[in-house]
């Protein structure tokens, strides 16, 4: 079970690497990509999750 969570969470990590490599190379600014964010952080991350139309609270 081990070996498989692992490897899951490391492709998703690949994953998130391309899909910023593919934004980098244009002018559209990647977002931050993590799906979780800490409470603490929302007062640094609030604009950015508007601007993504997620919800902040």
């Amino acid at each position: 079970m081990g070996s498989v969570l692992l490897h899951l969470f490391v492709h998703q990590l690949h994953h998130c690497g391309q899909a910023y490599a593919m934004l980098a190379g244009t002018r559209v600014k990647p977002p931050q990509l993590d799906e979780f964010f800490m409470p603490a952080e929302l007062p640094l991350r609030e604009a950015e999750l508007r601007e993504l139309g997620l919800r902040v609270r």
